[in-house]
């Protein structure tokens, strides 16, 4: 391989060789993770809490609350079904399934987050010495900062770059908290993408317009890195080279197939969000030139009166 792409693929230190993992779970019975239920478990449970709250607080706009609830009740089985479900114990081996977990993460239990807005009904649900130190933390300038446009795109980039160098990939593997870290990381930094986008058309938003180019500039780095991973000569992951193995795959096979994942379905949800932009980019536009005629056609007919 010449050029950029073994440039950079040589900029990732290769792991030692690792120990052949465990063998997958036997059915759909086996490898559900315990532990990883307990803060979703809590989470769902403080949701509900706070989301009654609000139902019985409010006698409007619960339209609003239930489709919100729906919202975040996808994306909470999104991520039951990435990080606790046998699909986990599946991806400590093949590095094609620890993809679909990632995109489930980035690409689905994140923009499904944002849309159920559910900050208000978790600040509700925490107990009352709990949600005004909770809130203060919101409003921090930080997280301020997060959502706009590019240090959300950093963030969202930085973060699938940087847990994809096979050195903290593999420590990841080996170390569950840090396992559990790469995993947050990626849902709080998808989240941050994406509301930098859902911002777009609010006041002081970076326009319809503009966030087209900001999806184009997310899909590009994610092309890069799936290309790399397609057409790497070698496997880059030796723990995943050795589950491959065991398991009857040849690693480089299953490699490709993780690149291709990334470079195909991943970069069609950043594309059918380029087209929904795209769409409300026309629309907009649409709407100001109809103003403006509207417009002009007033003082037209102001001038004929006089």
């Amino acid at each position: 391989m010449r050029g950029l792409p073994a440039i950079l693929l040589a900029l990732l230190p290769l792991p030692a060789l690792a120990d052949v993992p465990a063998a997958p779970p036997a059915g759909w019975s086996e490898g559900w993770s315990t532990w990883q239920a307990l803060p979703l478990v809590a989470l769902f449970a403080t949701h509900v809490a706070g989301a009654r709250r609000q139902w019985v607080a409010s006698r409007r706009g619960r339209a609003t609350l239930l489709r919100r609830a729906a919202f975040f009740g996808a994306a909470w089985l999104a991520l039951a079904v990435a990080v606790v479900s046998p699909l986990d114990a599946w991806a400590g081996l093949l590095f094609s399934v620890h993809m679909v977990q990632h995109l489930l993460l980035v690409l689905v239990a994140a923009p499904l987050l944002v849309l159920a807005r559910p900050a208000a009904a978790l600040l509700r649900g925490l107990p009352r010495f709990a949600r005004r130190p909770a809130a203060r933390l919101l409003r921090l300038a930080p997280f301020r900062l997060a959502v706009r446009p590019l240090p959300a795109l950093a963030i969202h980039g930085g973060a699938v770059w940087i847990w994809h160098a096979p050195a903290l990939y593999e420590r990841a593997l080996q170390r569950d908290l840090l396992h559990a870290l790469e995993h947050g990381s990626f849902v709080l930094s998808g989240v941050v993408f994406f509301e930098a986008i859902r911002r777009a058309g609010l006041p002081g938003g970076m326009g319809h317009g503009a966030a087209v180019l900001f999806v184009f500039a997310a899909a590009t780095q994610a092309t890069i890195l799936g290309a790399l991973l397609t057409f790497a000569p070698e496997p880059l992951y030796a723990t995943h080279a050795a589950g491959a193995v065991a398991l009857g795959i040849h690693p480089l096979e299953d490699q490709q197939l993780a690149g291709l994942l990334m470079w195909v379905p991943g970069n069609a949800v950043y594309v059918v969000l380029a087209l929904v932009l795209l769409r409300a980019f026309l629309l907009a536009a649409e709407r100001r030139t109809l103003q403006r005629e509207l417009a002009t056609a007033a003082l037209r007919h102001v001038g004929r009166k006089r």
